[in-house]
């Protein structure tokens, strides 16, 4: 049998490894609260989570 040369793993192939460490978290919306979230988010050019997040971080600085 002939060895195959297709096909498995390949280095260099696929996503980088982050530094990072990630961990999913779930949060619930009602269907009219995520569509503001979105559009809000839309408006400033930022993705649904980068939009609550920047909100999150707004308030931290208020905090302090």
């Amino acid at each position: 049998m002939s060895e195959k040369t297709w096909g498995g793993r390949r280095e260099g192939a696929g996503r980088p490894k982050s530094d990072a460490k990630r961990k999913r978290h779930a949060l619930c919306f009602l269907e009219n609260e995520w569509e503001l979230i979105q559009l809000q988010a839309m408006r400033k050019n930022l993705s649904p989570r980068a939009y609550i997040f920047s909100l999150v971080e707004a308030d931290a600085k208020v905090s302090q």
